[in-house]
């Protein structure tokens, strides 16, 4: 660490002014060649870390359902200060340059080849089992490798293909692995405009089915409607999602067919989402489709003002079919943080997504129940299920799981006790939504203890001894919130206690450790390869 301090601070900004063009351009390169060195270190650290937590098939943890593999990427998430997942990713790397590619690693460690180039021949070559075979590919794909660097990532993955497919033919990469990217992504948009992208890849049968059911839901509107095509396409996968059949029209002709009652939006799916009062108890600025205050056949995107709502804050309910079952998870309940002090107009979705006070007028103008969110009392509840007023309070105040990084909408989490009960009491000040893999982790793991405060403050310490704090989401998104909920006298929150002889809870178990499963895959895709290669007289 002292190397790296070092290091970085010989790497001071200089004043760029007084380099020439050629130095700026070595300049970048030195840099591009240090990142790459860098990449090297941090993928040799974490996959050393992996084989220790991991090597191991015998041993109970093996099987637990949050095994070590998933608590070492929690902890390396945390201390790179990115998500899980990504830190799963450099185990991978990081395991496959040492046991596998060292020619390729040595390239990396040298600062010959990008990050980027070594991640797409880790992959491409995960099917080679025979150890002869995989030096050789290395030792020729060291060699190719300087020059890989200008290619993009679907030419890299061709010409690493056509080499493994010289030495090792049922180690080619198939459609068969392309069909196991398959995903549907949500991205939602962090900026307040209440929008979020939708990006997925299915199977060409399904797409089609998708686009023309949304262009068929797209046209049931009535040729005055204000909206492009693409807009149009837009609400109706909305509509499609909320389980209807049509679109409501957005022309102004009251008595026009294509109409249909908006609050319908909400029949089938139910969404939550936590406002502060004033959101829902001032006027409010309503965007009208094609519409612009005082006239009529503007474009989209500008606000009339409308009356206020009825006096009260709130949010439409929570389906408790949406919930995972367990005993700590009650049935969620709509919520409202109040806000005695400050009350902007504003309103989240679980998990964080801020929305446009207009677009809660309209989902409150369409029938969304409104429920006012009634602040927990002081003293403890005398039970281990927090009740459904208590439940709801903790879910608004948190909005998403509280590990580090994680954004798993509080009402997809457990409410977890951060000091198990009875010694921990059923207080705001001792509950917070954990997703069920950190739930598990916190649970089961020794060395995750969480120190939390009575505004919702939780302090975690790592197994490796590293500390950091997690605030709820309310704090930096509904600012005038006050989530100050402390102990009465006579009540404290102590160190958790660690399990005992008669600790009797046990982790959800897999039917086989990760590393098994992992191999029986390879060789199931070999499998295919080779029967493919036997009939067709080609690799796949």
């Amino acid at each position: 660490e002292h190397v790296f301090d070092r290091l970085f601070e010989a790497l001071a900004l200089p004043d760029w002014g007084g380099f020439s063009d050629a130095e700026l351009v070595e300049r970048v390169a030195a840099c591009e060649r240090l990142a790459a060195r860098v990449a090297a270190h941090q993928a040799g650290a974490a996959g050393e870390l992996a084989q220790r937590r991991t090597g191991e098939l015998d041993t109970p943890q093996a099987r637990w359902h949050t095994d070590a593999w998933a608590a070492t990427a929690a902890e390396l998430s945390v201390a790179m200060g990115v998500g899980q997942r990504r830190a799963s990713r450099w185990m991978h790397i990081g395991i496959a340059l040492r046991e596998r590619l060292p020619r390729i690693a040595g390239l990396l460690a040298d600062g010959r080849i990008s990050p980027e180039t070594a991640a797409v021949i880790c992959w491409a070559t995960r099917l080679l089992v025979d150890t002869d075979i995989l030096a050789a590919v290395d030792a020729e794909l060291a060699g190719y490798a300087a020059r890989f660097g200008t290619l993009s990532v679907e030419q890299l993955k061709r010409r690493i293909g056509e080499v493994v497919a010289r030495h090792d033919p049922d180690a080619c990469q198939s459609w068969r692995q392309q069909a196991r990217g398959r995903m549907a992504r949500f991205r939602f948009f962090r900026d307040g405009s209440g929008l979020a992208g939708v990006y997925s890849i299915m199977w060409a049968t399904d797409a089609q089915a998708l686009q023309r059911r949304t262009e068929t839901v797209a046209g049931t509107v009535c040729p005055d409607d204000p909206r492009t095509v693409e807009q149009r396409r837009a609400d109706a996968l909305g509509a499609i999602g909320a389980g209807r059949n049509a679109l409501a029209c957005a022309c102004q002709d009251p008595h026009c067919p294509a109409k249909t009652n908006p609050a319908a939006r909400c029949t089938n799916v139910t969404i939550t989402v936590v406002a502060e009062p004033a959101t829902v108890t001032t006027p409010r600025q309503r965007r009208i489709h094609g519409k612009k205050p005082g006239e009529a056949g503007a474009g989209d995107g500008d606000a009339v003002t409308v009356p206020p709502a009825e006096p009260a804050a709130g949010v439409p309910p929570a389906d408790p079919e949406t919930t995972p079952p367990h005993p700590e998870n009650p049935e969620p309940h709509p919520a409202v943080v109040p806000s005695p002090h400050r009350a902007p107009a504003r309103a989240v979705l679980m998990g964080g997504h801020v929305l446009p006070a207009w677009l809660v007028a309209e989902l409150v103008d369409a029938g969304a129940h409104v429920k006012p969110l009634k602040p927990p009392g002081l003293q403890p509840e005398p039970h281990y299920r927090p009740s459904p007023a208590l439940a709801a309070y903790v879910r608004a105040r948190d909005l998403t799981c509280r590990f580090f990084g994680c954004q798993v909408p509080a009402d997809r989490c457990d409410i977890d006790h951060l000091i198990p009960w009875p010694a921990g009491p059923t207080h705001p000040a001792n509950l917070a939504c954990l997703c069920r893999a950190h739930h598990l982790l916190k649970t089961f793991y020794p060395g995750w203890r969480p120190t939390p405060h009575p505004d919702g403050v939780i302090e975690w310490t790592s197994p490796a001894g590293q500390t950091f704090t997690t605030h709820p989401g309310s704090h930096l998104l509904l600012p005038g919130a006050d989530t100050h909920t402390p102990l009465p006298p006579g009540h404290r929150l102590a160190t958790p206690p660690e399990p005992g002889p008669n600790h009797t809870l046990a982790m959800p178990r897999r039917h086989q450790p990760r590393a098994i499963t992992h191999q029986r895959r390879i060789m199931a895709e070999r499998a295919h390869n080779k029967a493919h290669r036997t009939q067709t007289g080609k690799p796949p």
